[in-house]
């Protein structure tokens, strides 16, 4: 920071045309180093780069094939951290655990299922969703959306 400093008083007093475009890019730099300073992570833990690109890459195939049901073990493992600092991290990126997250993908895409394919059996959703009993994927989507998918549907069509 002091060597941003000394960038910041040099450029004030120049002659520089720019000066002011110069002067507001260190600000704002300064301001995010003073943020990272206080908070070194934003989320509250220190995540590695690689931690992070890992974890956001996971949250991709989570999110985008919620029907692949995956544990906290797997995930983790997918990852190289241990389940618990997994759990963490996670919860800490992204405001939510992972299985949670997976379940609100989970309901998400059966939201579309159940409106797109109107002729769908909550028993086919449920199984194209990777839910081995239609219950508990009842019991899921009510938790999350505060309806079942049968209802759901109707208000919906």
């Amino acid at each position: 920071i002091s060597e941003l400093f000394r960038r910041i008083k040099r450029e004030f007093y120049s002659e520089n045309m720019y000066k002011e475009r110069v002067l507001d890019g260190y600000m704002e730099e300064l301001l995010i180093k003073l943020s990272r300073s206080i908070q070194p992570d934003a989320r509250g833990i220190n995540v590695s780069k690689k931690e992070e690109k890992l974890l956001q890459d996971l949250r991709w195939q989570l999110l985008s094939k919620p029907e692949e049901n995956r544990t906290v073990e797997e995930m983790a493992k997918a990852v190289s951290l241990s389940p618990s600092r997994f759990h963490a991290v996670y919860k800490a990126m992204f405001g939510v655990p992972p299985i949670k997250d997976l379940i609100n993908a989970k309901v998400e895409q059966a939201k579309s299922v159940l409106l797109m394919d109107r002729d769908a059996t909550l028993i086919s959703v449920a199984e194209k969703l990777g839910y081995k009993n239609q219950y508990h994927f009842i019991r899921q989507f009510k938790a999350v959306t505060g309806i079942t998918p049968g209802i759901y549907r109707k208000e919906n069509e």
